[in-house]
């Protein structure tokens, strides 16, 4: 998958989550953040972290966007949890 395409159906899943609250979109999503985050420890686990960082040099923020976004979703949810809320 090309970090541009992965990105873009990513933000797209996001958003018809945020938009629409569609879970199916965001177990889908999360799917593909932990497929982005085996590459990544594949690649260090492989060559070095340096070969990472150099990889980055060519990511302009989409997916640190996209990544941080899922993140605030996660957080939210386990606040929701933890406090016994909905958002209804």
């Amino acid at each position: 998958m090309s970090l541009i395409f992965g990105l873009q159906i990513m933000q797209g899943l996001l958003d018809r989550y945020t938009v629409a609250g569609n879970s199916r979109a965001l177990d889908m999503v999360v799917k593909m953040a932990n497929y982005c985050s085996d590459r990544v420890k594949n690649v260090i686990q492989k060559y070095s972290i340096e070969r990472h960082w150099e990889s980055l040099n060519d990511e302009f923020g989409g997916m640190n966007d996209v990544l941080y976004q899922l993140y605030m979703i996660a957080v939210i949810c386990c606040l929701l949890q933890t406090y016994n809320c909905s958002i209804d």
